[in-house]
């Protein structure tokens, strides 16, 4: 009788309660979101479900006509307000298969609009953190992963050819099993930096990377500027502690190298040999005697180009 009258009806509207709040234990709960996820695990196979909730300030249907809802603002709330892809909820697993599991949390948790943004490299992990990859513990990561699952349920087989909603109880061997089968997609094999999306025709070794983005570093030695936004698609564990600024400048720099050096050539090798610095390239392995500079003022010279690189050494995971 059921199954014929959703055969009449094509769509079929769920419209839940606004009743989440603690329950006296202090735990957060939501009845009326539940109802409706189990509702509509009943239902998918059978017609198109729409799932809604009365709008804020507004507990269920009831209390709704009673406010003097009208025909025309139900259908209007719907349209603007309703889940009608045909997915599960966002506390509800299609099932209890770890690799289900583990693509749908790194969907959810670690992929932006431009790539996933946690990988393994060398049995170690990292997440991007806007800017550059940052390590996380494996305990991180499990306490990431234990969070993500909290409150979750599983549509479970019942013997009879239907489903119910189970609790999904993580345990050690299952969050072991959901983190193995990331490797699949998260796994880097080759030394940073490096791209791990499509290919860009840019060398990764080319990049300076600066929190608000790369500067291209062919480009600008031949006068051109080319920034490139940060993004998770290139691995690389450094980034300089600073926004990149073409205009800015430090008066007081310029007139300590003017004063140490006796030729402007000289001023521009220094300021060169610091970009050589930012950069991973070493092929043309060489090394510069401050030769003929007065006083102590070759280890000032030294001593500031160790400040400017000094927090992003901090950042370099070797």
């Amino acid at each position: 009788m059921f199954r014929s009258v959703t055969e009449f009806w094509e769509n079929w509207y769920i419209i839940g309660e606004n009743d989440a709040g603690l329950d006296k234990n202090g735990k957060f709960q939501h009845p009326g979101k539940d109802g409706v996820e189990s509702t509509f695990v009943t239902l998918r196979h059978m017609c198109e479900v729409i799932r809604v909730y009365p709008p804020e300030g507004v507990k269920d249907l009831r209390d709704w006509v009673t406010k003097g809802l009208t025909h025309d603002e139900l259908v209007a709330h719907v349209k603007e307000n309703s889940e009608a892809d045909g997915g599960l909820g966002p506390n509800t697993l299609e099932n209890d298969i770890a690799i289900g599991i583990a693509k749908r949390f790194l969907r959810e948790t670690y992929t932006q609009d431009k790539g996933l943004a946690l990988r393994n490299y060398r049995d170690d992990w990292y997440e991007w953190n806007g800017q550059h990859y940052v390590k996380l513990t494996l305990k991180q990561l499990r306490g990431v992963i234990y969070e993500w699952l909290e409150d979750k349920m599983f549509m479970q087989k019942d013997g009879q050819g239907g489903e119910k909603l189970v609790p999904y109880k993580a345990s050690k061997a299952k969050m072991n099993d959901i983190i193995d089968t990331f490797s699949s997609c998260c796994l880097i094999e080759t030394d940073p930096p490096v791209w791990v999306g499509p290919k860009s025709k840019i060398a990764p070794s080319n990049l300076i990377m600066f929190e608000n983005g790369a500067l291209d570093v062919d480009d600008y030695v031949h006068g051109k500027i080319t920034f490139h936004d940060p993004s998770p698609e290139l691995f690389s564990l450094n980034c300089c502690p600073y926004n990149y600024d073409e205009d800015a400048r430090s008066q007081f720099v310029e007139d300590f190298l003017s004063e140490t050096f006796e030729d402007e050539e000289s001023v521009n090798l220094n300021w060169e040999w610091g970009g050589y610095l930012l950069t991973p390239d070493i092929s043309r392995e060489k090394f510069m005697l401050l030769h003929g500079v007065v006083e102590h003022r070759h280890q000032l010279v030294i001593q500031m180009l160790l400040m400017v690189m000094e927090q992003l050494l901090e950042r370099l995971y070797l």
